[in-house]
């Protein structure tokens, strides 16, 4: 699937060069009582996130081929269902996941699509890149949702230092949320073991959530500013 993409003049490499020392805090996975009361409630409650992601998926129509996209990054509370775990520093089930790499994230689609029976995915960059920017609704936004940075990224100017429950900004044209700011959010693509994350971050500065902006990053790295969102 190929859709324009807009190519920065100057590639920047913003996964080490700006924090090198994150700290990943694992969390064990809370388990039910064991009776069958127990069960049954877990059982419910991962359909009923699983239900929820579903209803998630946002129809994205483009000349090359559509796709589906998440309104929202993959939170913690997901993880956690999917994963049994949760490594990211910032802990909260409405946070988005993050300290997570490249081959986490395949390992947790895996995951997530054996329980589900979908086929879920990371989106690609050209996927990512044109969603953010509003797809066919576009209205040639600087950041995705609108020109004015605060109403719709968390960044180094007012995240206060840590990430934010996923969906609280203004959404962009398809109704996506945070496809600037928050977390940067992995892509597909993958060249000699290095990756594609896009979109921006809490600690990042506002040229960070230009969606234009590609950040090339070792598919092992992984840091507190880094997640990821799914397509289908």
């Amino acid at each position: 699937m190929s859709k324009s993409m807009t190519k920065h003049p100057n590639p920047v490499f913003t996964g080490f060069l700006f924090f090198c020392a994150a700290v990943a805090i694992a969390q064990g996975c809370a388990c039910n009582n064991g009776t069958a009361a127990g069960q049954k409630a877990a059982a419910q409650e991962s359909h009923s996130i699983f239900d929820k992601l579903a209803q998630d998926m946002v129809l994205v129509e483009s000349d090359s081929g559509n796709f589906l996209i998440s309104k929202f990054e993959v939170t913690q509370r997901l993880w956690k269902e999917v994963m049994g775990d949760n490594p990211s520093q910032m802990q909260g089930d409405d946070l988005p996941v993050e300290q997570v790499s490249w081959d986490d994230c395949q390992r947790f689609i895996g995951k997530l699509n054996e329980l589900t029976g979908k086929k879920y995915r990371l989106p690609t960059e050209a996927e990512w890149e044109y969603a953010c920017r509003g797809g066919q609704l576009t209205r040639g936004y600087r950041y995705s949702g609108g020109d004015d940075i605060d109403a719709v990224a968390w960044y180094d100017a007012n995240s206060e230092g840590k990430t934010h429950p996923v969906g609280l900004k203004q959404p962009n044209e398809l109704g996506l949320y945070d496809m600037s700011g928050n977390v940067w959010e992995w892509c597909q693509d993958m060249h000699d073991a290095t990756g594609m994350c896009r979109g921006g971050s809490w600690i990042h500065n506002a040229r960070n959530c230009d969606p234009s902006l590609p950040n090339e990053t070792p598919r092992t790295f992984s840091i507190n500013c880094l997640g990821l969102r799914l397509a289908l």
